[in-house]
């Protein structure tokens, strides 16, 4: 098979999709659970589940826009998943941080 007939493996976007899925359903539960013991422990959990949620839904995304695009080498494929993935984490925990600052501010 010559290079421009290769297509890329689905199975790393795949992974990042089904990882972040399963990762959504984890955090709402955790934060639903510990949301209803006590507001404080609830916001605590959220803002515990705003990383790892970060890194995999922004993860995912690069992931699938790098599925699709042709002339991506292995080194974007991975690594721009993985990278852009901690800068969206830290920028979910960012958004938190702002979220809940303005909640308590206005109460």
């Amino acid at each position: 098979m010559d290079e421009e007939t290769k297509k890329p493996g689905c199975l790393w976007p795949a992974a990042w999709l089904i990882l972040g899925l399963l990762g959504t359903i984890a955090g709402v539960a955790a934060i639903a659970l510990g949301g209803m013991s006590s507001e404080s422990l609830g916001v605590t959990i959220t803002q515990a589940a705003a990383f790892p949620l970060g890194v995999l839904w922004f993860g995912g995304f690069i992931a699938l826009i790098t599925y699709f695009m042709k002339k991506a080498g292995g080194g974007v494929r991975y690594g721009a998943p993985l990278g852009c993935g901690c800068l969206g984490g830290i920028l979910m925990v960012v958004l938190v941080w702002v979220f809940f600052g303005f909640v308590w501010q206005m109460l």
